[in-house]
């Protein structure tokens, strides 16, 4: 596979009956979209629609080209609150997003697998999807990847700090989150 850019499937050419998909943090990969031959239990996506299972919620992201998050167990409701929300072990409820409401693990972000840094909904720049989830945990609303790479001029999340970007008009700060 080739990827000619982060955050796009363009110009990713997939072999056979694979297509192109992007993950959580934008990056590219070719992936075959399976059938599912029985329907799960159901389960609400970031989208706010309810799937018939992981299989199908796979499935559909696979459809779409894009990583499609669960949200929550079980059908999506209409107006959901994180007071109607169940959240597994390790995870918050957290406000906001089509679906109303989601959970968001907030355990600590290890320091295998593939990073990217994306610029979040919240104008920051986070230095992967674990990151970005983390930071919604602890604010305790939604927090999206607008695109891959920092925010132009904005503020970079670290570890346990928050700074502003060095700007020509900006000066740099920091706080503990």
């Amino acid at each position: 596979m080739s990827i000619s850019t982060v955050g796009s499937c363009e110009g990713v050419r997939c072999g056979g009956e694979k297509r192109c998909v992007l993950d959580a943090e934008l990056g590219a990969h070719c992936v075959r979209c399976g059938a599912c031959n029985v329907a799960g239990a159901p389960v609400c996506a970031v989208d706010g629609r309810t799937y018939a299972g992981a299989c199908a919620l796979r499935k559909a992201a696979c459809e779409r080209g894009k990583a499609l998050p669960l949200a929550y167990k079980g059908s999506c409701m209409a107006n959901a609150t994180c007071a109607r929300i169940r959240c597994g072990a390790g995870q918050r409820c957290v406000s906001g997003g089509a679906s109303g409401a989601r959970c968001v693990s907030c355990g600590a972000c290890g320091g295998g697998g593939a990073r990217r840094a994306l610029c979040g909904s919240d104008a920051r720049t986070y230095a992967s999807w674990c990151r970005l989830q983390r930071a919604a945990c602890h604010a305790g609303t939604v927090v999206d990847p607008l695109h891959p790479g920092p925010c132009k001029g904005n503020k970079n999340i670290t570890d346990n700090s928050v700074t502003d970007e060095k700007n020509a008009e900006d000066t740099d700060t920091s706080r503990v989150l």
